[in-house]
This record gives C-alpha cells, sequence and structure tokens, in this order.
C-alpha cells in the first residue's frame, strides 16, 4: 500500500526538510534496487502481547550483483576471450576490489564506491549460436560497499603531541566506526588516543621503542613486529571509536603512524 500526503516525519526530521513529498511511481520499469534488504527480529504476537518485543534490526544478506558483459557492434567473443574473461573474474579465492567506472558523459552515480567482492558464477549468452555475452554473479563481503581507503598519518612527541580531525562520513548513523591504526613508538612508554565526541573512553596501550603495533579496533585485535605485546596487560582495551561526523583525535606518548578507514555507502550497485 502507498501512502498519500504532504510530507512525513521520522527520526526527528521531516521529509519537507529535503523538499520532498510523498507520492507512489505507476511503473517499476524505471525504479533502480540497492539490492540492501533489511529484516527485523523479533518475538511473536499472543493473546497477551500485541505488541510483539524487539530485539533488533539486521541485513538479511551481503550485497549481491550481477555483471554483464558484451562487445561493441554486437560482435561476439572468441573462446579464447571467453577463457581470460572467466579466467580473470573466477581466480580470485577471497573477496578482492571491485570498482564500477562511469561513462564520462553520465552523471556519476559510483564516484567514490568500492565493494569488495567474489564471483560466485558465470553464464554464457548463445541467442545465435555465437557468445554473444557473458554474466556474472558477485558477492561482497558486506551488505554495502565503502568509500575508498582514507589514511591520515601522526607524528606524536613527548613535547608536542597530535591532534588531527578524522570525519566519518558513513552512511551508518546509528553505529560507531572502528578504524585501523598502525603505529610505531619512538621511545618506550604509554601511548594514549582520545576521541574528544568520547573522551571518557580513551585508549591506551604499553609499546616499547621500535615496535610497530597494527591495532584492529573493529575486531579488537593488536599485532605487533616484535611478538611481545600481550593484550592482557599492555593496553586497556578500549577501543578507538568514530563517531558519524567530525572527531578530534588527539595522540599522547612518542610514536608515529596512521589510521585507515573505509566509511560504509548503502547506495551504488
Amino acid at each position: 500500500m502507498s501512502i498519500y500526503g504532504k510530507s512525513f516525519s521520522y527520526n526527528g526530521k521531516s521529509s519537507a526538510d529535503f523538499n520532498a513529498v510523498l507520492c507512489s511511481f505507476d511503473s517499476n520499469d524505471v525504479m533502480k534496487e540497492t539490492s540492501i534488504k533489511f529484516v527485523t527480529n523479533k518475538g511473536e504476537i499472543t493473546p497477551n502481547r500485541d505488541i510483539a518485543n524487539f530485539y533488533n534490526k539486521a541485513y538479511t544478506d551481503p550485497l549481491k550483483f550481477s555483471v554483464g558483459l558484451c562487445k561493441c557492434h554486437g560482435e561476439s567473443f572468441s573462446l579464447t576471450e571467453r577463457d581470460e574473461i572467466i579466467s580473470w573474474l573466477t581466480s580470485p579465492q577471497n573477496y578482492s576490489l571491485f570498482t564500477v567506472e562511469d561513462f564520462e558523459d553520465a552523471e556519476p552515480y559510483h564516484k567514490d564506491i568500492e565493494y569488495f567482492a567474489l564471483c560466485t558464477s558465470c553464464k554464457e549468452f548463445y541467442p545465435d549460436g555465437y557468445i554473444r555475452g557473458l554474466a556474472f554473479e558477485f558477492e561482497c563481503s558486506a551488505p554495502y560497499g565503502f568509500t575508498p581507503e582514507e589514511t591520515t598519518s601522526f607524528v606524536s612527541t613527548a613535547a608536542q603531541p597530535a591532534s588531527f580531525v578524522l570525519q566519518n562520513t558513513s552512511h551508518e548513523l546509528s553505529n560507531l566506526y572502528y578504524p585501523l591504526i598502525t603505529m610505531t613508538a619512538t621511545a618506550t612508554g604509554e601511548i594514549t588516543i582520545t576521541n574528544d565526541r568520547i573522551p571518557d573512553k580513551p585508549f591506551t596501550i604499553e609499546l616499547r621503542s621500535g615496535q610497530t603495533v597494527t591495532i584492529d579496533n573493529q575486531l579488537g585485535d593488536i599485532t605487533d613486529n616484535l611478538g611481545l605485546f600481550k593484550l592482557s596487560t599492555d593496553t586497556n582495551r578500549q577501543w578507538l571509536a568514530l563517531l558519524p561526523g567530525k572527531n578530534i583525535i588527539s595522540v599522547k606518548g612518542e610514536a608515529s603512524g596512521k589510521i585507515t578507514c573505509r566509511y560504509i555507502r548503502k547506495v551504488g550497485i
């Protein structure tokens, strides 16, 4: 059922804020599906419970999409070309970077959106006894795409702590984002990383001079080049998190490193 009206309000905003009105569309032919779908997890409705217990909202599946290839001017693929294309797309054994290049005269719909995908099937299109097209199915590592990798470098000394801004542009406005940090200590001692938006939860870590650590805040894992780091004693495990929007990060202690981010994009394919 479609809902008609002037506007609607949801989650503290009105559709009028975007100069949008309620409507329906005459044909689905011009609709573009994002392939991003959700499901609500909730309990049963019973005679004594007419409002079901709500637990959470979750994605139904990783993002999946189809890719069709044909040659210009209706030419057919040779067997050699077919073999080379199928080998190229089906050989990766793990999720690999997938990007789409828009035509120069088209609106840049796929601009700055990247995917990590794996080919799961392939088909050949034989309308007249010749290979006129190849079709492939891809499955992504996540239910959405990402921005290109963004890297911010920093150098912190005892005399001058580092301070810089990370702009979390993720389309996920309800969840925190956890970046990847690679850091090398230039002296033995404690390093403290704080987000001004969450000042009561600084991340601290004890490092030795020359020790390089990779801090995967999302997975809650830390590895180091010397094999001396102990997760149970050398950190407080207050993982660095970013809220949507502007986050001012400060680093105290003697270290240099970089913070790597890929923010969620729920549009694209």
